[in-house]
Formats: C-alpha cells, sequence, structure tokens
C-alpha cells in the first residue's frame, strides 16, 4: 500500500508490522485495505466463483431460465431494501450532528475543559485544534515521561526496576511508532487511529499502577511522579482515541452511504433488465455468452452488498477493539489484538 490511500488509512494502520512494514492479508482485509479496493476484490472473487460454478453445471440453457429469473427478482427487492439502508444511514450521521444551542453549548465546554486540562499538564500555551495535532501532543509528553523513567531505571537495580523495565519499553516504543506515524503531514483522523489500536491502554496503566503500588517504597519520588503522571496522559490518550472513533464512524458511515448510493442504483438497472431479458428470452445470444455474461450480471447486482460487507468488516474491527474505555477491558477486545495486534 502507499503512504495513503483513498479512505485516508496511512499503512501500517492498527498493527506492528513487523521489521518488513508490511501488513498482513488479514490485517488488510480488515484494517488497512481501501475500502474500494476490498470491494473491487470481493467483486472479482464472486465472479469467478459464479463462473467456475457454472463451469462444474454447465452452460444455461433458454429453456431452464426460470430460477435465473427467479435469482434477478430476489436481487432487485434485496438492492431495494439496500437503498433503503443507505436512507437510514444517512439519518443516523445527520442526527448526530445534530442539537439544540444548550447541548452544542454543554458539548463545546466539555471539550474546552478537556483541552484546558492538557494544557495544563503538557506545559503548552495553546493546544492544536485538530485531533491528530492533539492526539501528537500527548504522545510527545508520554514520550518524555518514558525517557525520564528509563533514565532513573539505568542508574539503578533490582525486582522492581526489572519490571518497569518491560513495561516502560514496551509502551515506549508504541508510544514513538505512533508519534512517528501521526507527525506525518498528511496524516488524517483514521489514520490516527488506526495506529493505536495495537495498544490496550487500560492494561498498560493497570500494569504501571501494579509497579507503583507493589514497589512503591523502593522507587524514587521523581519515578513516582512520573508514573503517575504517566497514567493520566494515558487516559487521555484514551479518551482522544475513543473521540477520533467517533469522528471516523460518522465519516465511514458517510462514505459507506455514498459508496451504496453510486453502486446501488447501476445494480438496480442491471437487476430489472436481466429481469426483463429473461422474461422475453435470449434470442440471439449464444450458450457460450449466457456462460459468461449471467455470472457477470450477477456480480454486479450483488456489488451493494459486498461494498456493505467491505465497510462494515472495518467498522466492526475498530469498535470492537475499542470497545471498553479505560479503565476497563475485556477479553475479546485482549484476543482480538493477538490475532491482529503485535506480529514481530
Amino acid at each position: 500500500m502507499g503512504a495513503e490511500d483513498e479512505d485516508g488509512v496511512a499503512s501500517g494502520f492498527g498493527a506492528d508490522r513487523g521489521e518488513s512494514g508490511r501488513p498482513s492479508l488479514l490485517d488488510w482485509l480488515f484494517i488497512d485495505g481501501n475500502r474500494l479496493v476490498v470491494t473491487a476484490g470481493l467483486t472479482g472473487l464472486t465472479y469467478l466463483v459464479l463462473l467456475a460454478a457454472n463451469a462444474l453445471i454447465g452452460p444455461i440453457a433458454r429453456e431452464e431460465t426460470s430460477p435465473i429469473f427467479y435469482l434477478f427478482s430476489a436481487l432487485v427487492g434485496g438492492n431495494f431494501t439496500l437503498i433503503t439502508i443507505v436512507i437510514s444511514v444517512s439519518q443516523l450521521v445527520v442526527s448526530r450532528q445534530l442539537g439544540t444551542p444548550g447541548q452544542i453549548r454543554d458539548q463545546i465546554e466539555s471539550t474546552n475543559n478537556f483541552r484546558e486540562s492538557i494544557e495544563e499538564t503538557s506545559d503548552i500555551d495553546v493546544a492544536p485544534v485538530t485531533p491528530t495535532e492533539f492526539l501528537h501532543i500527548l504522545l510527545q509528553s508520554a514520550a518524555e515521561l518514558t525517557r525520564t523513567v528509563t533514565q532513573e531505571i539505568e542508574q539503578s537495580e533490582g525486582d522492581p526496576w526489572e519490571e518497569l523495565t518491560d513495561a516502560v519499553d514496551q509502551l515506549a516504543a508504541h508510544v514513538g511508532r505512533v508519534e512517528k506515524q501521526i507527525s506525518k503531514s498528511d496524516v488524517t483522523v483514521v489514520s490516527a487511529l488506526a495506529v493505536t489500536l495495537d495498544t490496550n491502554y487500560s492494561a498498560d496503566i493497570y500494569q504501571l499502577r501494579s509497579i507503583r503500588a507493589q514497589y512503591g517504597e523502593e522507587l524514587s519520588e521523581e519515578v513516582m511522579d512520573c508514573l503517575d503522571t504517566l497514567v493520566v496522559r494515558l487516559q487521555q490518550i484514551d479518551i482522544g482515541r475513543q473521540y477520533m472513533k467517533t469522528l471516523y464512524m460518522q465519516d465511514e458511515l458517510s462514505k459507506l452511504s455514498r459508496s451504496l448510493l453510486y453502486v446501488g442504483v447501476p445494480a438496480l438497472l442491471v437487476s430489472v433488465y436481466m429481469l426483463r431479458a429473461f422474461a422475453v428470452g435470449f434470442e440471439t445470444l449464444s450458450p457460450d455468452v449466457l456462460f459468461a455474461f449471467v455470472p457477470l450480471a450477477i456480480t454486479i447486482s450483488l456489488a451493494p452488498l459486498l461494498v456493505l460487507v467491505a465497510y462494515i468488516l472495518r467498522l466492526t474491527t475498530v469498535a470492537r477493539r475499542t470497545i471498553a474505555i479505560t479503565p476497563f477491558t475485556m477479553a475479546m477486545q485482549e484476543r482480538d489484538e493477538s490475532i491482529l495486534g503485535r506480529l514481530d
């Protein structure tokens, strides 16, 4: 993949890629891949499967076209249903952006309070206004804290420091990778959200707090303060991630609605045409032409469903891997991270 696809997803979406930097097939299908490219792949695969089925069953005889007629009749009804879904999804997206003046004011005030708390704890005058730059500031602060703890660890020995080394090194590697990705000039909300999906911040916070509680008397005051601030910073990063997920969901649902409309209307027209054609008979077409033409028409008629599948795969993956907010986590979220997460 390139640096960024048409969906605004930078390569490296959601998982460590190891030294090669390349996503696995599962990562590409569920997260990295441009949804239009994924749809094209599913469409091509569907056409090949239908051609293979034709080869096994045999050519279509003109006197045996009734099942195909009823198939396209069902596809017409299905596509009408999908277009209805488009309208419903569009209404959902629009409803998320509506509100009374009081609701909008409360939302602005709560967001400003969060920004001000970041400015106070990060020693910056004015926090950035874009979500990606805002997250970048938080990650820079977290990186500085991990470096401070690492310097203290290098001067000390003992069990607590060994456990702290493992926790901080893992966290520092993640923060450095995400910070590097987000610092790119062409980063988008989706790609910024993407590179945070491979870390369970709740688990990291639990590990840091456990070390602090167990070895508090053996740790220096500076390390204790850094750990406390780092826990707060990770909580703030998770809040930023959850907010970006909200923005991403609205943007992705809008793209899904538009894509379904673009694909649904041609698919509906093809289905209607095939209904009429089978009703009057394909007298001018040979069985060899029907062999390739009918699977192609079926594939085009199924395109809206394939678009829906491509988008839902990523929507559900992102939602599932961020389903629990700090300080909680869920077993299924951790299982997904083990499957699609750290691959190095």
